[in-house]
């Protein structure tokens, strides 16, 4: 009795053929699971509405910055242009052109409530104040300084100071009283108030009567005045009949 090899399976090989399929059907199903997690195919579910979720706008992608701009520009809404109209401003305090011009480019750019508006143009405005009171500070400092220096050189004038200086005083207050001072008629009646009040009130503010030049000028013309035997010390008014200017220049005629 022959046995044909051929038709012939033993069980140990029947075992390896079965191993053989088991483990290429588990290759195939590997490779298949490594292209879906690629395609977004995870056991059969399709993942692309997850992944579109995350850039539809939905989630928390761009969707939220597109809302918070949406949001930005509601807040827009009642916006209005700067006005310097609509801003209280201090008493006497106004806003020139440049200015304007400056807050509502400002305005423009940022959109500020009208609060905000307000608020600038205080913090503007009290800056300003402090800008001009330093700058009031050191004009009023320089100028103190420099009437002091014209003071010192009359003081130190060989002619105008020194032990000339009471009688150079003297001869400058009979001029200004005499030629601006309240004038009289013959009778001693007064004629006009005069302005020696107010003309002493410029010298003191612009400084002019401090300065050497001037303080020369009117002493010079108080000594002629006197050389001539028109003494500008005069009670009530100037000498030659109270005639002002007339009475120490005879000469002069009347306007």
């Amino acid at each position: 009795m022959s046995i044909d090899a051929a038709t012939l399976k033993s069980p140990e090989l029947e075992k390896t053929e079965t191993i053989e399929e088991t483990s290429t059907t588990t290759e195939q199903e590997k490779d298949d699971g490594g292209l879906s997690a690629l395609t977004g195919t995870v056991d059969g579910d399709d993942s692309g509405g997850e992944k579109k979720a995350l850039t539809d706008g939905d989630g928390d992608g761009k969707g939220s910055e597109k809302e918070g701009s949406e949001g930005k520009d509601g807040a827009d809404d009642g916006w209005e242009v700067f006005d310097p109209a609509t801003i209280s401003l201090p008493e006497g305090i106004s806003l020139d052109d440049e200015t304007t011009a400056d807050f509502i480019q400002l305005d423009e750019q940022y959109k500020f409530t009208k609060e905000q508006k307000e608020a600038l143009v205080a913090m503007d405005v009290k800056r300003s104040q402090r800008q001009t009171a330093a700058q009031d500070a050191t004009a009023d400092s320089e100028f103190e300084k420099l009437n002091a220096d014209w003071v010192k050189r009359v003081k130190e004038d060989p002619v105008l100071g020194g032990d000339n200086f009471s009688s150079t005083v003297a001869n400058v207050t009979d001029l200004i009283s005499a030629v601006a001072g309240p004038q009289k008629d013959k009778d001693g009646k007064e004629t006009s108030p005069g302005y020696a009040q107010e003309l002493r009130e410029v010298f003191a503010f612009t400084g002019a009567g401090n300065h050497p030049a001037v303080i020369r000028f009117i002493n010079d013309l108080s000594i002629l005045a006197k050389e001539s035997g028109m003494s500008p010390a005069n009670e009530g008014g100037a000498s030659g009949g109270g005639q002002g200017a007339q009475g120490l220049y005879p000469s002069m005629e009347n306007p």
